[in-house]
């Protein structure tokens, strides 16, 4: 009786602790991607920026161009 129980204990333990050490890597791999998707989008984010900046210097430049060769 006390064999079986035994053995049922050690089986739901390792079940457990196979379960709880797969949670932790799952969730260590799963922050490092995403901090790695929050940087690359922080990078995506400043060019869209510069480029909105650029387009905005560039449209200024066209109406001072119009205005002056008008």
């Amino acid at each position: 009786m006390w064999n079986k129980l035994e053995k049922l204990l050690l089986v739901l333990t390792c079940a457990v602790l196979a379960f709880t050490v797969g949670l932790i890597v799952g969730i260590n791999n799963n922050s490092k991607i995403v901090e790695k998707l929050a940087n690359e989008n922080i990078v995506k984010e400043r060019t869209i920026q510069q480029q909105k900046e650029r387009i905005r210097e560039l449209q200024e430049f066209k109406q001072l161009k119009e205005i002056y060769n008008a």
